[in-house]
């Protein structure tokens, strides 16, 4: 089934998607995750729910994710905020990034320019890991660059555009 694109994080079924353990603080991430509605996609991925067999098999394991896009012809920086399995379940990660298309004459994908990270054992370290990963992409799509030189520059990547 892949991922599932809803109109808002309202829509991702979180009962169905967190573990148990985390139920207790489905509403604070409800309110959380609605703040970026409008501003970008949500998702879910219903072929993750289930725990990883391992710790190691978990790094393409996202349960939620909410990308806020700036394209422009030939160039592009996604913003994003990820829920993910982080470990020994029921371990959670939040991750909230900033990547910008690759320009290197060996194209890699994208190039990350902002990534940070928080574990959560329980859900009122979710909650604050979220609350930080929106508050900061929030903040990136409100006053950050819209175009994605000037992260190409701020991170000294190639492809950078030449400063005046």
């Amino acid at each position: 089934m892949g991922l599932v694109r809803v109109a808002s994080f309202a829509d991702i079924p979180l009962a169905e998607v967190l573990p148990g353990e985390y139920h207790a603080v489905l509403g604070d991430l409800a309110r959380i995750g609605s703040e970026l509605d409008g501003r970008g996609a949500c998702h879910w991925f219903p072929d993750h729910v289930a725990p990883p067999a391992t710790a190691e098999s978990n790094s393409d394991q996202p349960l939620i994710s909410i990308d806020v896009s700036f394209t422009e012809p030939d160039d592009s920086i996604e913003l994003g905020v990820v829920i993910s399995w982080g470990g020994a379940a029921p371990l959670l990660t939040v991750w909230a990034f900033a990547d910008v298309m690759c320009l290197c004459q060996t194209f890699h994908g994208v190039h990350s320019v902002r990534d940070d990270e928080w574990q959560a054992v329980n859900g009122r370290e979710l909650v604050r890991g979220f609350r930080a990963a929106v508050r900061a992409i929030s903040q990136l799509a409100r006053t950050g660059p819209a175009a994605a030189g000037p992260w190409r520059v701020e991170a000294g990547l190639p492809g950078s555009p030449m400063e005046p």
